[in-house]
């Protein structure tokens, strides 16, 4: 499987949908949060596109139905922009 580097969406998918959800980790266990922080980062550097080819994968074992663009971009309008 090809990673998803191609597509502008998948830059999308570290600040927009997993980072929200790691400032939400770091509130409950900074230490755990921030290895795992370090280590999607890392990924993601090495292999650009690999969170978007997770998350799909995961939308896929779910059988559902979603327009990751779209999604993306509406959820955009609710991240702080801290970066």
């Amino acid at each position: 499987m090809k990673m998803g580097e191609d597509t502008p969406v998948s830059a999308l998918v570290l600040p927009i949908l997993v980072g929200p959800i790691l400032e939400k980790l770091e509130r409950k266990d900074l230490s755990a949060a921030q290895t795992l922080k370090s280590a999607v980062s890392k990924v993601e550097n090495t292999h650009p596109g690999f969170l978007y080819d997770l998350v799909m994968g995961l939308v896929k074992q779910a059988d559902l139905s979603v327009n990751m663009a779209e999604s993306l971009l509406k959820l955009q309008g609710s991240v702080p922009d801290c970066e």
